[in-house]
C-alpha cells in the first residue's frame, strides 16, 4: 500500500487525504495547531484554537461546486452541516430588488449549496474524514526528507522530519498547509530551485461582526444586502450562516488609511445602520467584537519551471499554490478542485514521479490558473476603483473593449437570466471572460444595459462616511 503524508489538516488537507484515502492509500495527516476536534460545532467555533487558519472566524461561503465536491466525495460531512442547521442558498435571496422576475428557472440547482461558519464547516469534515484517516495534530513539520533523485538536478522528496527530530518516510508528500507554508524554504534546503511565483498586493482589510437571531431565523436578506455590495470605497458582504448566525463584513483596502476607524465597533455600527439595506442585520446578538483580517493578498505558485519539475515526490495543493481575494470566496473551491485533480493523478501516476509532478502542473493550469487570473483582474478593477475616489478622481467608464462585461452587470440588476450569469461567476467561480463567450450572452446584455446605469447601492457615500469617522 502507498503511503503518503498530507501536511495540514485545514479543510484542503482532509479532502485531499480522504479522497487519497478513498483510493487505497495508507495517509497520514500532520497538523501543526494542537488542538484536538471538539466534540460539537458550537464548541468548534467557541473553543477550538485554529491560529493557523487565518479566516477560521471571518466571514465565509461555501462556494457551489465546492459544495458538489464535498457532495460527491465525502457526503457524510454535508449531514453533519444539515444536522448544524446549516441555511440553504436560494437564488432569490440573492437578487436586487430591481429584479422583477423571480421565477425559479431549470437548473438553478446547481447554485446548490450550504452555508454556515467556517469553523462549524471544518468540524464537519473533520469529524468524517479522522474515521479513515491517520490525523496528528500539534506535529510541525521542519523540513523534507531527500531521496534518490529520479532526474539530474531534481530532488526526489521520500518524507518529512518533525520539529522534534522524528521522520515520517512517504511515496508520496502534499504539502497543503496553507498561505503561510514553508514549502519554498524547505526546497531550498534540499537543493531546489525556487517555485516560480507570480503576486498581486491588491491588500485588503475584513472587519466582520457575527449576528444570531433569539429564534434562530435568519433575518430577510431579500432586499439586495445579501452577499457582496460594492459602495464607492467600501464593500460589504452578507453570509447567512447555521443556526440563526450570519456575518456582515466591511471590506476597505490597505492603502486607505482613512477607513480603519471602521475597526471601532460603534463606528462600524454607525456605518451599517445608515445602509438601508443593511440596518435591520443589526438587531440580533452581537457575538464577541471585531473580528479583522488584513493582508489579503494574491499569490499562485507554480512547480515545474521551463518545463522541468524543481522537485519531485512532492506535490502542492490549496492556498500553498494560489492564494485569492477572499472577497470573492473562491478559495475553499480553488483547494478542492485542486484536491481531486491530486487524487487522480497520483491514483493514476504514483509510480512515476516525474510525470506525476509534470501532470499536476498541468492539471493547475487547466483547472486553477484561469480562476486565479479572474480573481485578480477582478481585485485590481475594484482597487482602481476605489483608489480613484480616495484621491478624488473620475472614476473611469469602461473602454470599448471592456464595454460587454460592464454591460452584463448593468444588465443582471433587471433581467433575471443575466443576473444568473453574474451569479455563476460568484458563486461558481466561473472566470468572466467564458461567461462572456457564451452565445447570446453579450448581444442580450448590450441591448438590456441600453440607457441604464449600475444602480448605487443605499448607503453613505465618501465625503459622508468620513464625516461619520471623524465624529
Amino acid at each position: 500500500m502507498s503511503r503518503v503524508v498530507v501536511v495540514g489538516g485545514g479543510l484542503v488537507g482532509l479532502s485531499t487525504a480522504m479522497m487519497l484515502t478513498q483510493e487505497g492509500m495508507d495517509v497520514t495527516v500532520l497538523e501543526q495547531d494542537a488542538g484536538q476536534l471538539p466534540d460539537s460545532p458550537a464548541q468548534a467555533w467557541s473553543s477550538w484554537p485554529r491560529s493557523g487558519v487565518g479566516q477560521f472566524q471571518q466571514a465565509h461561503i461555501l462556494q457551489a461546486p465546492a459544495y458538489g465536491i464535498l457532495r460527491d466525495r465525502i457526503p457524510e460531512a454535508l449531514d453533519v452541516l444539515r444536522d448544524a442547521d446549516a441555511t440553504r442558498f436560494d437564488v432569490s435571496l440573492a437578487m436586487p430588488p430591481s429584479v422583477e422576475d423571480r421565477t425559479p428557472r431549470p437548473g438553478d440547482d446547481k447554485f446548490d449549496t450550504l452555508i454556515t461558519r467556517r469553523a462549524v464547516l471544518e468540524h464537519a469534515v473533520a469529524s468524517r474524514v479522522r474515521q479513515s484517516v491517520d490525523i496528528r495534530r500539534g506535529v510541525k513539520v521542519a523540513g523534507l526528507i531527500a531521496g534518490s533523485s529520479t532526474m539530474d538536478g531534481v530532488p526526489h522528496v521520500a518524507g518529512v522530519r518533525t520539529a522534534d527530530g522524528a521522520e515520517i518516510r512517504a511515496d508520496l508528500v502534499v504539502d497543503a498547509s496553507g498561505r503561510r507554508t514553508r514549502l519554498p524554504d524547505w526546497l531550498a534546503q534540499l537543493g531546489a530551485r525556487p517555485p516560480q511565483e507570480e503576486t498581486w498586493d491588491g491588500r485588503t482589510a475584513y472587519y466582520t461582526r457575527f449576528f444570531r437571531s433569539a429564534d434562530g431565523k435568519i433575518p430577510d436578506m431579500s432586499g439586495g444586502g445579501l452577499l457582496l455590495q460594492y459602495f464607492d470605497s467600501y464593500s460589504i458582504i452578507v453570509i447567512p450562516a447555521d443556526r440563526g448566525h450570519w456575518s456582515v463584513t466591511v471590506v476597505v483596502h490597505s492603502f486607505d488609511q482613512d477607513l480603519k476607524e471602521l475597526r471601532h465597533v460603534e463606528k462600524w455600527t454607525d456605518l451599517i445602520r445608515a445602509c438601508p439595506n443593511h440596518a435591520h442585520l443589526l438587531e440580533g446578538e452581537a457575538e464577541g467584537g471585531m473580528l479583522i483580517m488584513g493582508g489579503n493578498g494574491d499569490r499562485l505558485r507554480r512547480f515545474v519551471v521551463d518545463g522541468k519539475p524543481i522537485a519531485t515526490g512532492l506535490l502542492a495543493v490549496g492556498d500553498v499554490v494560489a492564494t485569492t481575494n477572499p472577497t470573492y470566496g473562491r478559495g475553499i473551491y480553488l483547494g478542492l478542485a485542486q484536491a481531486v485533480g491530486t487524487t487522480e493523478l497520483v491514483r493514476d501516476h504514483l509510480h512515476d514521479p516525474l510525470e506525476l509532478a509534470q501532470e499536476h502542473d498541468t492539471m493547475l493550469a487547466e483547472r486553477v490558473v484561469p480562476c486565479y487570473r479572474d480573481t485578480v483582474h477582478l481585485s485590481q478593477n475594484r482597487a482602481d476603483q476605489v483608489a480613484a475616489v480616495v484621491n478624488g478622481h473620475p472614476v473611469e467608464t469602461p473602454a470599448d473593449g471592456e464595454r460587454p462585461a460592464h454591460d452584463l452587470f448593468v444588465a443582471g440588476y433587471h433581467d433575471a437570466d443575466l443576473f444568473r450569469v453574474i451569479l455563476e461567476s460568484g458563486l461558481m467561480a466561473t472566470p468572466l471572460e467564458e461567461l462572456l463567450a457564451r452565445p447570446g450572452v453579450v448581444d442580450r446584455a448590450t441591448v438590456a444595459a441600453k440607457g441604464l446605469e449600475m444602480p448605487v447601492p443605499a448607503g453613505p457615500a465618501r465625503p459622508e462616511l468620513l464625516r461619520m469617522l471623524a465624529g
